[in-house]
């Protein structure tokens, strides 16, 4: 510990548990927002060939990775598609 930390009353045992303590509550990212990325421009619209990238986390995902989250979307966004279909209803009334 430094003669500023001294002064500033930092400590150091705290300034290391705060360092030390795992964030637990975070909950699991349903990878809502896939978007694909191609190496080559003669692979682009092969999706295939792509590799999809979760704009909310950063995680990776090749095409056999991807394709059932592609195919079955999570519930979130279910829910999301119902709730603007009812805003859409509501509004043409």
């Amino acid at each position: 510990m430094g003669i500023l930390d001294k002064i500033l009353g930092h400590d150091e045992k705290t300034e290391e548990n705060a360092v030390q303590t795992p964030v637990t509550d975070a909950p699991e990212c349903p990878h809502t927002a896939l978007a694909p990325h191609w190496d080559a421009l003669g692979d682009m619209g092969k999706k295939e060939l792509a590799t999809y990238t979760c704009e909310s986390c950063g995680r990776t995902f090749s095409y056999d990775q991807a394709a059932p989250i592609l195919e079955h979307p999570p519930e979130v966004l279910i829910a999301a598609g119902r709730d603007s279909e009812r805003v859409e209803r509501e509004s043409q009334e």
